[in-house]
Formats: C-alpha cells, sequence, structure tokens
C-alpha cells in the first residue's frame, strides 16, 4: 500500500515545523487501526527506526513531513528502502525493496452488488418479503446497529443466492436457444443474438472498460472547477505601447497582436545572413513529413 497520506505516525520524528502535534489526527489513528488489522509496516521506519527524512518540504523550508510511505506485510522479508529526490513533483521518491514469500495467498476478492438487478421486478419484491421478516428480529440484537450489520449480511447472502439462480436460468435459457436455432427456429436466432449481446456487455463491465468506452462524463463539480478557473485565467484589460490601458476583448487583441508582431524586430536585421538562411530551407515538405503532420 502506497500513497501519499497527508498524516504522519510519529510528529516528532516525521513532521517539522508549526504543524507538529502532539496529539495524533484523526487520519493516523485510523491509518493505523487498519495497518494493525492486515499487518502492516510502514517498511522506511521498519528499515530505519530512528532517523528523519521528509517526502514533502514548503518552499520556504520551514515546515515538512514524511508523508509519502510505503505499506507492505510484515511476513516480507525487507532488504532497503530510501528517498530520492523527484524534480517533477514536489514530493520526493520513496523506493521499497523487499522479497515476496515463496507462497503467497490470494484471498477473496472484494464483493459488489451487481445493480442491475436492481432493475429487474423480481430482485425487490424478494427483497420487501425477506425484509418485513427480518424487521421481527430487531428486539433479539442489544442495539439497532448491531441489527442493521446483521442485516446487510443478510442483504449480501439474499444478492448472492439471487445472481447464482439468475445465472442458472440465464444458462439454461442458453441451452434452449442453441437447440432451437439447431432445429431451424428463425425466431431464435434473433434471441440467441441478444441474448449473447448483453453477455458481452457483461463481460465489458466486469472487465472495466465500459467507462472508456460508453464516453464516460465529467462530474457537474468538474464542469464548475473548469468554468472558475477558466474565469480566472481571463485578461480584463492591458496596456499599449503609448501607456492606454485597453479593456475591450477587440482592443485587447489588437494590442497582443501589435505586440508579437514587433516582438521579434526590435535589432538590426542582417539581410545578408537572412537570404542565406531562407534559401537553405525547403519550400516544400517531403512525403516522409507529410505522414507525420498527416497531411493529404
Amino acid at each position: 500500500m502506497v500513497g501519499d497520506f497527508n498524516c504522519v505516525p510519529d510528529s516528532g520524528l516525521d513532521r517539522l515545523g508549526a504543524s507538529v502535534s502532539a496529539s495524533p489526527d484523526a487520519g493516523i489513528t485510523e491509518l493505523d487501526r487498519f495497518t494493525s488489522a492486515h499487518l502492516l509496516a510502514d517498511v522506511w521506519r521498519h528499515m530505519h527506526p530512528c532517523s528523519t527524512v521528509y517526502t514533502w518540504v514548503r518552499p520556504n523550508g520551514e515546515d515538512a513531513s514524511r508523508i509519502d510511505r510505503v505499506y507492505a506485510p510484515v511476513s516480507f522479508k525487507f532488504s532497503g528502502c530510501e528517498t530520492l529526490s523527484c524534480p517533477l513533483s514536489d514530493h520526493d521518491t520513496v523506493v521499497a525493496r523487499f522479497v515476496l514469500p515463496s507462497i503467497f495467498p490470494i484471498g477473496r476478492g472484494l464483493w459488489k452488488l451487481n445493480c442491475l438487478i436492481l432493475g429487474e421486478a423480481e430482485f425487490p419484491q424478494g427483497f420487501e418479503t425477506r425484509y418485513k421478516g427480518w424487521q421481527t428480529l430487531k428486539p433479539a440484537f442489544a442495539s439497532t446497529s448491531q441489527w442493521w450489520d446483521d442485516i446487510k449480511l443478510r442483504i449480501k447472502r439474499y444478492a448472492i443466492q439471487y445472481c447464482v439462480t439468475r445465472a442458472r436460468r440465464r444458462r439454461e435459457k442458453f441451452s434452449m436457444l442453441c437447440a432451437e436455432v439447431k432445429f431451424g427456429d428463425p425466431s431464435a436466432v434473433i434471441a440467441l443474438q441478444t441474448y449473447l449481446d448483453e453477455k458481452y456487455h457483461g463481460a465489458r463491465v466486469r472487465a472495466r472498460v465500459e467507462a472508456v468506452e460508453a464516453e464516460e462524463r465529467p462530474s457537474l463539480g468538474f464542469y464548475q472547477s473548469v468554468g472558475s478557473s477558466a474565469g480566472d485565467r481571463r485578461v480584463p484589460s492591458v496596456r499599449a505601447t503609448d501607456g492606454t490601458v485597453v479593456s475591450d476583448p477587440h482592443g485587447i487583441v489588437r494590442v497582443y497582436k501589435e505586440y508579437y508582431s514587433s516582438l521579434f524586430t526590435r535589432g538590426n536585421v542582417d539581410l545578408s545572413a537572412q537570404s542565406d538562411l531562407l534559401r537553405g530551407i525547403s519550400k516544400t515538405r517531403s512525403r516522409d513529413v507529410n505522414d507525420i503532420l498527416g497531411a493529404e
């Protein structure tokens, strides 16, 4: 597990400046709980128990912190960890080296509800019937939160059972359609094509390419932020060479045009050198250049 966590395990060792605090914040408390539950170790701190290093430093040098870290299972054999300066970012790179165990157990993946079944009439009908019965179990729990935790597990089991039954029915339908097509039923060909299209769509969703192919649209917040930043970049006025301030759009364009038109004509031009340079430049493009530029 790697990233910029915006919190540090030890303010005394991992933070510098006015942001140092004796008490841990909520972020590191939750992170410690997560890493403890999953037996993860901060690789750099494990390799350097008492050393100090910072992966982010404020430009003025007054504040710094080790907020970029690498966590790995304590069962791994750590062989090294260091930080490297990254010129493309205001954060340093953290490089960790460890040896993976020869046998790496892979647990069950994270279960997610297939939201498509919410639009099928049979699923909500079955859920309503079951939920009425689940509500009668509330007195058996010490609190509503404990009852709700049990209900969430029941919802998960019901959704899995529903999907298993749904998949079995689909396999049976597929076998039936194949048999009908084999016997020459024209309508079965269309039905089979529709079934295969639906199955292909499901495969695309599982492969996580649906968002790309379906032209995923940005959120409203994204459009608002873009509009706001565009407003910030708008030039309200410019000063012309004669000292006057121009604020109308056409006048601003005119001032810019005049400026860039004369930008490289201020100094004296060696006409002889200019002619030699222009004579060495071909006025036509080669076929290779046309192919690169996409020209016809």
